[in-house]
């Protein structure tokens, strides 16, 4: 048993290595965040064109932040949830913290992805409590 228990010990760093189904390309357009003011994404039922600014490359090291602006008739909605998940792991991270800044602004504080691979920053709008529309935002994490 301890054998065993040591082998799993010495084969963990090898499961949170980089992925290699993808190319090497692909990891670093994905690990690039996007520019200010263009469009990261989509809500497709909403309209809604979302930008993340981020304050720093995203990594695994430390916590992070970013600015989500959200351009279109943002009255649609009168919630926003916001999650970081994993989907090759299928575990998420830490709830994010969420500040309205302003009309069509939001920080995001206590961002942490605590280990290196494929995340997906998950936005859901709601109004009145009912989803109307999600836009799952997929980067890899160093």
């Amino acid at each position: 048993m301890k054998s065993l228990c040591a082998l799993l010990f010495l084969l963990l760093p090898l499961a949170c290595a980089r992925p290699d189904y993808i190319s090497s390309e692909e990891w670093q357009h994905l690990n690039n965040p996007a520019t200010a003011n263009s469009c990261t994404g989509e809500f497709k039922t909403a309209h809604l064109c979302a930008i993340l600014t981020w304050t720093k490359t995203p990594n695994s090291t430390e916590a992070q932040e970013f600015v989500l602006e959200l351009q279109g008739d943002v009255t649609i909605s009168d919630d926003l949830a916001i999650i970081l998940w994993m989907p090759s792991m299928g575990h998420g991270s830490a709830p994010v913290k969420i500040e309205k800044i302003s009309a069509t602004q939001y920080r995001v504080t206590n961002v942490y992805f605590i280990m290196p691979g494929d995340w997906e920053v998950r936005l859901t709008l709601k109004k009145s409590g009912q989803v109307l529309d999600q836009l799952f935002i997929p980067m890899m994490v160093p």
